[in-house]
């Protein structure tokens, strides 16, 4: 599991990037097995550690975009999200945000327009619930006890 912190411009934050090893066990049937409760864990703890380096005068400013076609259909795992890293997140306005960081990247490069310019919009915001992020880092001490004492 790894999580970046990147600026405006899509490129990665010197020094704040966090990598957590994980064990994903693969079946006869060549298809994985995903422990979903482990994996939601993972994310927090990869995002809330990023945003400790950061450190709290950066991380007022931060904003969580989401994009990705698997998490931007599900509004439910959205609020999941929002619910376990205990952040507002908001819907990335492009479908596809690998490409345009890449086209953004490629116009700068070539001096034809300056990123931060180019805004790309955003959807729908997701609010955290207290409640459910609380739930959440107790799940997620849980598992990271139990995933000890089974795998060490």
């Amino acid at each position: 599991m790894r999580a970046i912190l990147h600026d405006l411009r899509a490129r990665p934050v010197p020094g704040i990037e966090v990598h957590i090893p994980h064990v994903a066990r693969v079946l006869p049937d060549g298809t994985a097995e995903v422990d979903a409760d482990r994996l939601m864990a993972l994310v927090s703890r990869a995002v809330g550690e990023v945003l400790v380096l950061a450190g709290p005068a950066k991380t007022k400013r931060i904003v969580a975009v989401a994009s990705g076609a698997a998490i931007l259909s599900s509004p439910a795992w959205m609020q999941m999200m929002a619910d376990a890293i205990g952040r507002e997140i908001v819907v990335g306005g492009p479908k596809e945000a690998s490409s345009r960081g890449a086209a953004m990247f490629a116009l700068e490069t070539l001096g034809l327009t300056q990123a931060e310019r180019l805004t790309a919009g955003v959807g729908r915001t997701f609010t955290p619930n207290k409640a459910a992020t609380v739930a959440y880092k107790k799940a997620e001490k849980r598992q990271e006890a139990l995933f000890k004492a089974l795998i060490g």
